[in-house]
């Protein structure tokens, strides 16, 4: 009997998440509140644009390792902060909520994913 190699499992585990005739509506990412359903993980095909949501969820990915004990402590912020903070309708009060009751200071960065369009990137505060 022939094992697979690790490439090929994983990408028979990638065919199967992305397989458009499966249940389009089945969690299959859940990473702490951060769920991704298989429709969301389309844009992770070649040529796709990323989402809010696949963003969000490894941002949850990215805090939950930075929780280690050799790791700098990360407050990292939805991909939201930065529309509420961008907008022309600027509301201090709701930007503020995202860090309500949060001692920045403690943190060694600040990570913010921002969208510009057609394109997103972090922008680390350290």
């Amino acid at each position: 009997m022939h094992a697979q190699s690790p490439k090929s499992n994983f990408s028979a585990i990638v065919d199967k998440a992305l397989d458009p005739k499966s249940d389009q509506d089945e969690v299959i990412v859940n990473i702490e509140d951060s769920k991704l359903m298989r429709k969301d993980l389309k844009c992770l095909k070649a040529k796709k644009w990323l989402t809010s949501d696949v963003i969000n969820a490894y941002i949850a990915l990215l805090e939950i390792r930075s929780k280690a004990v050799d790791k700098p402590k990360c407050l990292l912020l939805a991909t939201h902060f930065y529309l509420v903070l961008s907008s022309p309708a600027y509301n201090f009060n709701a930007a503020l909520a995202f860090v309500k009751g949060i001692d920045v200071w403690a943190y060694n960065l600040i990570i913010i994913p921002v969208y510009r369009p057609r394109h997103w990137v972090l922008v680390v505060v350290g």
